[in-house]
C-alpha cells in the first residue's frame, strides 16, 4: 500500500512539474519560429478560445458533480 502511494505521488509530481516546464521551454522555440507578431496571434487566438471555454463550461462542474454524486 505504502509503495502504491510513493508510486502514483511521483507520477503526480512528474505530470505536475511536466505542466510547469513545458511552456518555459516551447515558448522561446515559438518566438523563435514564428517571430513576435506570430506569438501575438497565437496569444491572442489563446485567449479568445479561453473565453468560450469559460462561456461553456459556465456551471456545468457544479452541475455534473452534482448529478454524478446523486446516482
Amino acid at each position: 500500500m505504502k509503495s502504491k502511494v510513493i508510486k502514483n505521488s511521483l507520477y503526480l509530481i512528474a505530470g505536475q512539474s511536466a505542466t510547469y516546464l513545458a511552456p518555459l521551454l516551447i515558448t522561446p522555440y515559438v518566438i523563435y519560429y514564428y517571430g513576435l507578431k506570430g506569438l501575438g496571434v497565437i496569444a491572442f487566438s489563446f485567449s479568445i478560445v479561453s473565453v468560450f471555454r469559460v462561456v461553456i463550461n459556465w456551471g456545468f462542474d457544479v452541475v455534473a458533480t452534482k448529478n454524478i454524486a446523486s446516482n
